[in-house]
């Protein structure tokens, strides 16, 4: 996976021994993935999220994801996984 800031690659990200990360391509599907800390993996439709324009009075979307899965609640030592993963 490649870590980019500012629209430039900061650097490649790996498995020990170089291995690659996932050992097929990642596609853009048009879905964004989340990981929480509470052990559920959920996605969600970036048009929707992106297109949406709340009221200025009220700066909150309410959406729910097209799926979930549910992995187990994440222990105190695997916190920094997660956190590098997804949302927490």
């Amino acid at each position: 996976m490649l870590l980019s800031e500012a629209g430039l690659i900061k650097f490649e990200i790996t498995r020990k021994g170089r291995k690659p990360c996932l050992t097929k391509p990642i596609v853009e599907s048009g879905e964004v993935t989340t990981v929480g800390m509470d052990g559920y993996v959920r996605v969600w439709f970036w048009e929707t999220i992106d297109t949406t324009d709340p009221p200025n009075e009220d700066r909150f979307i309410e959406i729910e994801p097209i799926y979930e899965f549910y992995v187990g609640q994440c222990k105190k030592s695997n916190y920094s996984t997660m956190k590098i993963l997804g949302v927490t």
